[in-house]
């Protein structure tokens, strides 16, 4: 192992706080507290704000992405002094700085221009890019063997690729449609205002959109799962994954549509966030894991 042990359970532990990052923020706009603090970086003009609950939970939010901003900054700076790690991955970590300190700006972006619906959009992709490059980090330090590719399955990779792709695009879409309050233009399945296609304009073909790339999605994850199922003997090594990324899947559609027909209840809202941030990592792990040699 190329860090120690116990550094790298450190930084299993910063990347769960990074995932708990991403859900509380969707936990703040869900519960429309996203300028419960007017002000940045202070919170009414205070450090620690008066107690009240929209308040607090945009105040953790900041405060839990303070400490993980120190936190990332120790650890990858530990990284680029060890001589063993590759250029590669020190390259990473440096632009996991860069953008950690966009991520900032953007955060402080939110609040000054009054939660800007591309502005918060692009807070949560910015999130989600840190995040993948923390994982990315992970994966090298913590020895995940990559998979040795026979001429049978070489276009594995590709694939991975395609579906990873597909479930980042979906994510940057649904930061639109929240961010845009879309999220209840629609309020039937599988139709729109009684057509499956309603519009491809404004914030209700956003969610049109959404909805439509969610079937693409669905289908290109479930042929990938029956993919590397097919030719498991060979994909050993992710058809684990390949099984959590199928179930993953499933869930998420079913909380997508219990999102409208129970009309975006916070908790379903979280859980939908939440669920989105696990395939994009399993996803990753795969993509990461298929990037080996080939025989």
């Amino acid at each position: 192992m190329l860090m120690s042990e116990k550094f790298v359970k450190y930084y299993r532990l910063m990347i769960i706080e990074v995932l708990g990052l991403i859900v509380l923020g969707a936990f703040v706009r869900a519960m429309d507290a996203g300028l419960a603090c007017p002000d940045w970086p202070l919170c009414f003009g205070d450090v620690i704000p008066d107690f009240q609950v929209q308040v607090y939970l945009e105040f953790i939010h900041r405060a839990l992405a303070g400490f993980i901003a120190l936190v990332c900054v120790v650890l990858n700076f530990k990284i680029i002094r060890n001589n063993n790690i590759s250029s590669a991955i020190k390259n990473i970590c440096w632009f996991s700085w860069g953008v950690l300190a966009a991520q900032i700006i953007m955060g402080a972006l939110t609040v000054t221009l009054q939660l800007n619906e591309y502005v918060v959009a692009l807070h949560l992709t910015l999130a989600m890019v840190f995040l993948l490059s923390l994982l990315w980090i992970y994966f090298y330090i913590s020895s995940i063997h990559k998979v040795k590719l026979s001429t049978k399955v070489l276009q594995a990779p590709k694939l991975a690729k395609i579906v990873f792709s597909s479930l980042f695009i979906q994510i940057v879409i649904g930061g639109l449609v929240a961010s845009h309050y879309a999220g209840l233009v629609c309020t039937s399945f599988p139709l729109c205002q009684g057509r499956l296609v309603p519009t491809l304009k404004g914030i209700m073909g956003l969610q049109v959109i959404h909805r439509l790339w969610a079937y693409v999605v669905t289908v290109l994850v479930l042929c990938f799962v029956f993919y590397i199922k097919k030719h498991k003997k060979e994909l050993a090594q992710v058809l684990k994954e390949s099984h959590w990324l199928a179930i993953l899947i499933v869930v998420q559609v079913i909380i997508g549509i219990c999102n409208i027909l129970f009309y975006l209840p916070p908790l379903l809202t979280i859980t939908h966030s939440l669920f989105a941030a696990l395939l994009l990592i399993v996803s990753w792990k795969i993509t990461y894991s298929l990037s080996g040699p080939k025989n």
